[in-house]
């Protein structure tokens, strides 16, 4: 649609949302050919740099509204010129954020449609892009620049899955002689920083990473992991290679090593903290919580071994001691909990095209019913009945996260187990706490006992469909192509998913509203403050989600229909 440019910029002065339907394409093919004509301009003038930032800003306006409007040759053509330009050495500051803003931008409009096989990027350019060159241009003095780094690891997380399988190779040849040196000689802080941050970790590099460097990886961790920092930093890696690669690895022949690391840096060498923890402490929690896990896998040893630790680990870390470390211990807890419900998420969702770009996650290692149970088992008397009552307030926030997960996990065990410990409380007005604490739990966890919120990635064509159904056939489709239907459901992958789902409803918890309210009443004590923040929030949770579910059809929702979920007997 060929438009002047005074047309353009008089349909460039009308509100952007445009309430109007019957005008919408005609602003975005005004603005679309606004920014190509500017685009041409610009590069064709000298002033290249200093009008850059104004083009760029009015192409992030378009992304947003209609980013999906772009073909896919527009996208890629787009997506390189914003990499070139932001990747440029020696570009300002401001300039190169703005641009790299921009990729992703244009990225995440098009996350679902654009395949690696269709867009094929350098890693070099990127690591090349983190050096900073001298005046001189001398190379004798060049130096990775940590702020350039910084700003392209940004882009790195999300573009890396366009790398090319061969650059698994290519990425450990650069920087293996390095990592065999500091971990002889140190330091070890940032060891694989490099090696992690350019390497596609996926299901469907695994073979090549397991070819190309695993091994090596094992090897460094048995023979010159004598230091705790190099501990540490291998940790964190197996903990990507587990959450990004399930399945893949038998983490079995080294859960010895990894439960006394954990015994050495839980109960000798825990650390005291006063703030919050540092970051590199969170990414060892991380590390562990991940292998932990996405290593539960049938016939596998984890949970028992959890249970003996958490024994040991319930003593040390009681409130009595008041421990300097509790802090440590709860968020460990808590980054558990968080890896369990991601681990659930990825396993309970069905998407294709998240299977063609990232890989299909192995059924045989799937989490089951029984092994959610033991995990709650384990971590609920802990956290409910013990952390609970902490006099930091820090740790005190982190049990309350915790708690909460307990509760969309398992709603039917917590539930109950919360509402008997808050009654109780209000028989001991000698001990405040008793109902202060619970109530802060129930404020939290009061939405989960209202709906489900464990969201799940369905494909649209997969959601409410039952055996036997037609597939409709899109707008894009050509009437005389073979549609290609999505495969359905498998009678196992059938009974996995309604067998969680219906762990994770508490049909009966209806009946235990009266019991909430009776309690949340209590606690509207205007002398005590969180107790009557606590109260108020349980309340407006409550109602609000009741309210909800009264004026909502049941099962609604499109995918959930298939379900027919039964209350419980």
């Amino acid at each position: 649609m060929a438009l002047s440019d005074q047309k353009f910029q008089e349909i460039d002065r009308i509100n952007r949302l445009l309430p109007y339907a019957d005008q919408l394409d005609a602003y975005a093919d005004a603005a679309w050919h606004g920014i190509k004509c500017t685009f041409v301009k610009l590069i064709e003038s000298k002033i290249f740099l200093t009008e850059l930032p104004h083009v760029f800003k009015a192409l992030t306006g378009y992304i947003q509204l209609f980013g999906h409007r772009f073909s896919k040759k527009e996208h890629i053509a787009l997506i390189n010129f914003c990499l070139s330009t932001g990747l440029c050495p020696h570009l300002d500051n401001d300039l190169a954020d703005a641009t790299l803003l921009v990729a992703a931008d244009l990225l995440q409009s098009c996350n679902w449609t654009l395949r690696p096989s269709e867009l094929q990027l350098n890693w070099k350019v990127f690591d090349n892009a983190s050096i900073s060159l001298p005046g001189s241009m001398d190379l004798r003095f060049c130096e990775c620049d940590g702020r350039e780094y910084q700003r392209i690891r940004k882009v790195l997380r999300i573009y890396k899955r366009f790398f090319p399988v061969s650059c698994i190779q290519e990425i450990w040849d650069e920087y293996r002689d390095s990592i065999y040196y500091l971990a002889r000689y140190g330091p070890h802080e940032g060891i694989f920083e490099k090696l992690t941050a350019f390497t596609p970790i996926r299901q469907n590099t695994f073979d090549e990473i397991n070819r190309v460097w695993l091994g090596d990886i094992f090897l460094l961790w048995y023979r010159y992991c004598e230091d705790g920092s190099l501990h540490q930093e291998i940790i964190c890696l197996l903990g990507n290679i587990a959450s990004f690669c399930p399945g893949r690895v038998d983490w079995e022949p080294h859960l010895d090593r990894v439960f006394n690391g954990l015994i050495k840096d839980m109960c000798i060498d825990s650390p005291a903290v006063r703030g919050d923890l540092s970051k590199s402490l969170q990414r060892l929690l991380t590390g562990y919580a991940r292998i932990l896990i996405w290593g539960i896998v049938p016939n596998s040893t984890v949970i028992p071994r959890m249970r003996n630790l958490f024994k040991i680990l319930g003593n040390i870390y009681h409130p009595s001691t008041d421990s300097s470390s509790m802090l440590f211990f709860v968020t460990f807890c808590k980054k558990l909990l968080s890896v369990l419900v991601f681990r659930l998420r990825q396993e309970l969702s069905r998407n294709s095209r998240s299977e063609e770009i990232y890989g299909k996650m192995p059924t045989w290692s799937r989490i089951t019913v029984t092994q959610v149970d033991d995990v709650v088992d384990i971590l609920l008397p802990l956290c409910l009945d013990a952390s609970l009552y902490t006099r930091r307030s820090k740790s005190l926030d982190a049990v309350v996260a915790c708690l909460d997960y307990l509760c969309l996990l398992r709603p039917r065990l917590f539930l109950p187990r919360l509402l008997t410990a808050l009654e109780g409380g209000f028989e001991l007005p000698e001990l405040p706490m008793r109902v202060t604490r619970p109530l802060q739990a129930l404020a939290e966890s009061c939405s989960s006992i209202t709906a489900l919120r464990l969201s799940l990635c369905w494909s649209s064509t997969e959601m409410g469909r039952q055996p036997g159904d037609q597939v409709p056939l899109t707008t894009t489709q050509s009437t005389g192509a073979v549609s290609k239907t999505p495969k359905l459901l498998s009678p196992e992958d059938d009974q996995f998913l309604h067998s969680h789902i219906a762990s994770f409803l508490y049909v009966d918890g209806r009946a235990q509203t009266t019991r909430i309210l009776r309690c949340c009443l209590s606690g509207l004590d205007v002398n005590d403050i969180d107790r009557l923040q606590a109260s108020v929030k349980a309340l407006g949770a409550l109602c609000g989600g009741i309210a909800a579910w009264l004026h909502r059809r049941p099962y609604s929702s499109p995918g959930w229909e298939v379900l027919k979920l039964e209350p419980e007997p």
